[in-house]
């Protein structure tokens, strides 16, 4: 009697062995000595594949667009703790209906020397991977958080709330809420801290040196104040004059460089798309949160002594003025030092104009 179904074994110059699931799902075969597994999803795709105890991983899906628990708005988060050997990752993106709405397929030598798997769901990995293929941050300057949480109550203790303060005897205190693009709004916008409103926070200098000479010696030291979270803006504090709290992140120079030179490309699209880009798996709720592991790694371009001088003029202009209107003109100058063409600077320019709409 003929039976009609999957071939459970096979010989063609080769011995094959078979087993199946549900009738049309393969799930182990043998070929000659070596055995192949295979896993499906709910759907019936196959997900991986282990040939010898060496496992495949066909996918990396994105679920940040929709929730897990929709109550407590907090998206999706798919951990992968198993080492993978392929050549290619697919990264499969999935809307908030729940629908595929796309995929792109990344060779994995690609972004291996980067150590960042979250590379693969960059929408546009072609402009992304120019971009990072250039001198990392971290290479010149020294990042460092501006204070522990230990820190944060005990200098809390020091704060005062003074309109007038001597800049000999004090420093300004300035936190994430109060820091623009070039810009501190110290004095103009009220900043809170630990639960405590200041419109004009300051400590003196005489009690920090006292109490913790590390924070003392950041605070009179020339830097740059990053944001902590969400979108990247950067203030440069070229004398000396602030105290950063906690919820910051601050750059220093570590080679004979000036701090100036680098502001202005940390506060362009290019290095806000490529922090958006690289980092998406660690958006909780669409907000990345910056700290001194993937600030250092944001890439500089190489530059030249006229490109150096510019930069250093237009830290010192916008640092006086500066506002959106002034973006793209700081953009434009910047797209030409990272060498990228016109549809890289299209994709940027549109994500500029998407991220504007999500402020």
């Amino acid at each position: 009697m003929m039976q009609l179904a999957n071939p459970l074994n096979y010989y063609n110059s080769n011995s094959y062995a078979f087993t199946w699931e549900l009738g049309r799902k393969l799930t182990g075969a043998s070929v000659n000595g070596n055995t192949l597994a295979f896993t499906y999803d709910d759907n019936g795709i196959r997900t991986s594949k282990t040939v010898n105890g060496v496992e495949h991983i066909y996918n990396v899906s994105d679920f940040s667009q929709f929730y897990a628990f929709e109550s407590a708005d907090v998206s999706t988060v798919v951990v992968m703790a198993k080492s993978i050997s392929v050549e290619t990752i697919k990264a499969v993106k999935f809307d908030s209906n729940y629908d595929i709405k796309g995929s792109e397929i990344v060779e994995k030598a690609l972004i291996e020397p980067f150590d960042n798997i979250s590379l693969c769901l960059s929408n546009d990995f072609d402009t992304l991977y120019k971009i990072l293929k250039n001198e990392k941050l971290g290479d010149s300057f020294d990042i460092s958080g501006a204070a522990t949480v230990s820190e944060t109550y005990e200098i809390a203790k020091l704060v005062e709330d003074i309109k007038d303060a001597d800049s000999n005897k004090y420093f300004k205190f300035i936190n994430t809420g109060i820091i623009d693009k070039f810009t501190s709004l110290w004095g103009q916008d009220i900043m809170t801290y630990v639960k405590v409103k200041y419109e004009y926070p300051v400590v003196k200098k005489e009690a920090l040196l006292k109490a913790f000479p590390k924070r003392y010696a950041q605070a009179v030291s020339p830097k740059l104040i990053t944001t902590g979270i969400r979108y990247l803006e950067v203030y440069g504090d070229f004398t000396g004059e602030y105290l950063a709290a906690k919820s910051t992140e601050i750059i220093t120079a570590k080679k004979d460089v000036d701090i100036k030179t680098i502001l202005p490309i940390l506060n362009s699209t290019v290095v806000f798309y490529f922090i958006k880009e690289a980092y998406s798996g660690l958006a909780m709720g669409g907000g990345i949160t910056f700290s001194p592991d993937n600030l250092s790694k944001i890439p500089l371009p190489k530059l030249n002594a006229e490109n150096v001088a510019k930069l250093n003029r237009l830290s010192m202009r916008y640092s006086q003025s500066f506002d959106l209107d002034l973006q793209d003109e700081l953009d434009e100058y910047i797209y030409k030092l990272y060498r990228l063409d016109d549809k890289d600077i299209d994709v940027l320019e549109k994500f500029k104009v998407a991220s504007k709409r999500k402020r």
